[in-house]
């Protein structure tokens, strides 16, 4: 350093100390500057700042992606949140919804359906062939979804089990506004595979016997709890009450779903 305390102190006693005290205060100014420089390039050349300045680019672009990710999710889920419900407000319970509820959601103006969610083993085949797999069972009322919409691999107009290879091969994927129609049932490919059953063959649920009319390639609000990990059986909450799966002790779900203009 260029400069001392003692220095400083006589430049403060001249009658033209204040003259003095600016060029000692610059001269120590540019020394600190260029001691600072030389520490710079010492380290620039020892390449410690080239690793300080790639981890700090590397932090802003992170946390650059992050917010921008983020973001995005946001957006798509203010966007498609109703879809992922398949309503707009969705009423949980482990117990039937009283009616009361029902009626007064009604008179505001607003749309109601039910789903009912369980697991349950379903059999399909006969005999010796029998197979049997664990499911999750979802017994819908008429109007569900009340947003989005299934896609099944039958279009509406055309219901009727395929009975031929060519024909079978030939479904595609189509949204429906429907939902199975009484004493039938839909499956998830997954489920058909496991079963070994196709379109127009009868499955087995509690006491009930059902027809399978339709494959099921779309669910909107499908989520990710336990129950629904196992391949979806949709049916007819009409068709439930027949299956004497309803009973004390049963593990189900009853969602009551709500949608308005």
């Amino acid at each position: 350093m260029r400069w001392r305390l003692p220095r400083a102190r006589v430049l403060l006693q001249g009658p033209a100390w204040g003259r003095r005290f600016f060029e000692w205060a610059s001269e120590a100014a540019m020394g600190w500057l260029m001691q600072a420089w030389r520490m710079t390039v010492r380290d620039w050349r020892a390449g410690e700042l080239r690793l300080i300045s790639a981890a700090l680019v590397i932090a802003v672009a992170s946390v650059t992606s992050v917010g921008f990710l983020a973001d995005r999710l946001q957006l798509a889920l203010e966007r498609d949140g109703a879809q992922l419900l398949g309503a707009d407000v969705v009423l949980n319970a482990d117990a039937p919804v009283g009616a009361d509820i029902r009626e007064a959601a009604r008179a505001r103006g607003l749309t109601v359906s039910d789903t009912i969610l369980f697991p349950s083993m379903v059999l399909g085949g006969e005999g010796d062939a029998q197979r049997m797999q664990l499911a999750s069972v979802k017994a819908v009322s008429p109007g569900y979804p009340l947003r989005g919409a299934l896609r099944v691999q039958r279009p509406d107009d055309d219901m009727a089990p395929a009975d031929t290879p060519a024909a079978r091969q030939a479904l595609g994927d189509y949204p429906t506004t429907r939902i199975p129609e009484p004493g039938t049932v839909w499956l998830d490919p997954s489920l058909m595979t496991l079963l070994e059953v196709a379109i127009g063959d009868m499955v087995e649920l509690g006491d009930s016997r059902f027809r399978v009319s339709n494959v099921i390639t779309l669910e909107p609000d499908r989520g990710m709890s336990f129950v629904n990990l196992a391949p979806r059986l949709l049916m007819r909450e009409d068709d439930l009450a027949a299956t004497g799966l309803v009973a004390i002790g049963s593990r189900l779900s009853y969602r009551l779903l709500f949608a308005g203009e």
